[in-house]
């Protein structure tokens, strides 16, 4: 007589993957660029000259970009004549017309090296020279073309 064995309806074991706790890598350090800071340039320059054997001026005049859209009017190892009521313009003629002109101020010294902050809202590319004039008696003092 043949042996049986009983006979189960249980389904054989199933292998089945478990994940298994692991640590999450660190992800790798982006390397964010540094940004790059501003450097000042100079963006136009010219030689300032007097009006006439009278009324002299020497010196370097420079427009520099201290920031992005800002600038400056450095007048640099200067010698003007003494006058009353001396001004530094910005003119957008290069003939000494104060006419259109934009007036920076009072002119800070006769001899030396100083800066006038140039107002944002004016386009430098307009400006074609540096004046300085004497309001009182409306005479030009000195004139730099700007290149």
């Amino acid at each position: 007589m043949p042996t049986h064995s009983p006979s189960t309806n249980t389904p054989a074991p199933v292998a089945t993957a478990t994940a298994i706790p692991t640590s999450t890598p660190e992800p790798l350090p982006t390397s964010t660029p540094e940004p790059v800071a501003f450097e000042p340039r100079v963006v136009r320059s010219g030689t300032l000259t007097g009006a006439d054997d009278f009324h002299f001026a020497e010196g370097t005049v420079l427009l520099i970009e201290v920031e992005p859209g800002r600038f400056v009017l450095r007048l640099e190892d200067v010698s003007v004549r003494n006058g009353p009521d001396l001004f530094v313009y910005l003119s957008p003629s290069s003939a000494g017309i104060v006419e259109g002109a934009v007036n920076l101020g009072e002119l800070k010294a006769t001899d030396g090296s100083f800066n006038y902050d140039v107002p944002v809202e004016y386009d430098i590319a307009q400006f074609q020279g540096v004046i300085i004039w004497c309001r009182a008696f409306a005479v030009l003092f000195g004139t730099a073309l700007l290149s």
